[in-house]
């Protein structure tokens, strides 16, 4: 597989496109296709989210199989391969059952495979991090700690201190655990990502490694709005949370994309 540096600008053209078109989509949809059939209109979004998300997944693995599995660099794509496609089981099940008139419960199939993402994309940053042979400085390092820790206070505070004053008079003690486990994972990847990016120096195949650490990213800030957001507003059809994922899984496609198209062009 090969992508020319002409082809590459065409795709990230096209790529930014279809994300100022959909944000263009989520400002003013709700207006559009106010009274619109509901079950259209999830279709339609999840339609959006899984091509993404599976698009993403066919690039990664195949830069899995590109820098072969024996190596760390081709572990690296194969377990961000495996997250991502863990994330589009967890997300088709999701809609699927959300489809169902008596609605969908909570926890459910879907959240073991949103759950089993985290693991396979950290691991797959923690080879990377291992792989970048620079030492941080201290201040880099007491850098990282303050970003890592007010990201984790603004998280703790928006979805998980609610659930913890929800504690008290719940029945359902395995769904908060579920509910509460997931800004708990965030904060982890989030620490993840943070580290690797620290690591990061000049060089174009950084450039490739930063659109995915910025999807990663936009991953946690969307799982933390889907905590906090109104779930059950009939007025709003287009949600600002499928908005934040869709951008983070374009973001992961792009970054993955740029990768192949740096291998093709050797450098």
């Amino acid at each position: 597989m090969k992508i020319s540096d002409k082809a590459i600008k065409r795709i990230f053209t096209i790529n930014a496109c279809c994300i100022i078109l959909v944000i263009l989509l989520w400002i003013f949809g709700n207006d559009l296709f106010a009274g619109a059939d509901e079950t259209t209109m999830i279709l339609f979004q999840e339609a959006l989210l899984l091509a993404s998300i599976i698009l993403g997944v066919i690039f990664l693995l195949s830069l899995g199989s590109l820098y072969k599995l024996s190596t760390k660099m081709g572990r690296i794509w194969l377990f961000l391969g495996l997250g991502m496609l863990c994330w589009f089981l967890g997300e088709l099940i999701f809609t699927i059952l959300d489809l169902d008139p008596l609605g969908s419960p909570f926890p459910s199939i879907a959240d073991i495979f949103y759950i089993l993402a985290y693991p396979f994309l950290a691991i797959g940053l923690l080879i990377q991090t291992g792989l970048l042979k620079i030492k941080l400085s201290v201040k880099e390092i007491i850098g990282a700690i303050i970003v890592i820790v007010a990201s984790a206070a603004v998280i703790f505070v928006i979805v998980l201190l609610p659930l913890i004053e929800e504690w008290a008079s719940t029945t359902d003690l395995f769904g908060s655990f579920v509910e509460a486990l997931y800004p708990v994972l965030d904060i982890f990847l989030l620490a993840t990502v943070i580290f690797v990016y620290v690591k990061l120096r000049h060089g174009k195949i950084n450039s490739a490694w930063i659109l995915i650490l910025l999807g990663l990213v936009m991953m946690t800030v969307a799982d933390t709005l889907y905590s906090s957001y109104p779930q059950d507003d009939p007025l709003i059809i287009f949600k600002l949370y499928d908005l934040a994922f869709f951008i983070s899984y374009m973001l992961i496609l792009s970054g993955s994309l740029k990768v192949i198209n740096l291998m093709s062009s050797g450098k």
